[in-house]
């Protein structure tokens, strides 16, 4: 397992920053974990899955 930085998690997911927090809001993105009482972080297993989740999303709408 690791954790990943928001900057990490941008350029994996392919979305910005303001983006992701809007998304986080909105209960549609995994939430950050408290490394440091600075410093967020997001559990890499966890962006997997939610990318693996946006996959199957585009695939059952594809074959509709």
């Amino acid at each position: 397992m690791q954790i990943l930085s928001i900057k990490e998690t941008c350029k994996r997911v392919g979305i910005c920053r303001s983006t992701i927090l809007q998304l986080m809001q909105d209960g549609k993105f995994p939430r950050t974990i408290q490394i440091t009482p600075k410093r967020k972080g997001f559990i890499d297993s966890e962006i997997d899955a939610w990318i693996s989740e946006r996959i199957l999303e585009r695939d059952y709408e594809a074959a509709r």
